[in-house]
């Protein structure tokens, strides 16, 4: 893929024909506007799930022992903004996976027996849950709009 010719003159107006200048590939041309802009661009959107899962933290990890140790964050990269959610644990590891997705609690596992469903954790999707309820409220808004 060479990308596109584009001529640089019109002679339907009567101007002379000057060449042709190469743009670059489409697939390349969206990664340089990606990389110049995506931050920028991605920012109110990772700001407004960043709220969202700041609220959803302190709400579902109220009585959780590690409710003080949840940090989110949004960090911008070369082509978007990320948003990160970091939770350190007793030991200092990080276990912000744990506390989304669930995990066996090896104290449990100790006192029921290792995989005892009576040790499992069931996950907060903190992340998951801020991210669907922003898009889901974008569809209601157009909706309603139409």
């Amino acid at each position: 893929d060479r990308g596109q010719r584009v001529e640089t003159a019109c002679p339907a107006r009567g101007e002379p024909h000057m060449g042709y200048v190469n743009l670059k590939p489409a697939n390349v041309l969206n990664r340089d506007m990606a990389i110049l802009f995506g931050a920028e661009a991605t920012r109110p959107v990772a700001e407004k799930v960043e709220a969202k899962a700041k609220g959803l933290a302190d709400v579902k990890a109220k009585h959780s022992t590690v409710a003080d140790r949840i940090d989110i964050s949004t960090h911008a990269h070369g082509t978007h903004t990320a948003v990160i959610m970091s939770v350190k644990g007793r030991d200092g590891s990080e276990i912000a996976s744990h506390l989304e997705f669930g995990y066996f609690n090896r104290w449990l596992e100790h006192k029921y027996g290792i995989k005892s469903p009576l040790a499992w954790m069931p996950g907060l999707f903190i992340m998951s849950e801020a991210k669907y309820c922003l898009w889901s409220n974008k569809r209601v808004r157009r909706h309603h709009q139409i």
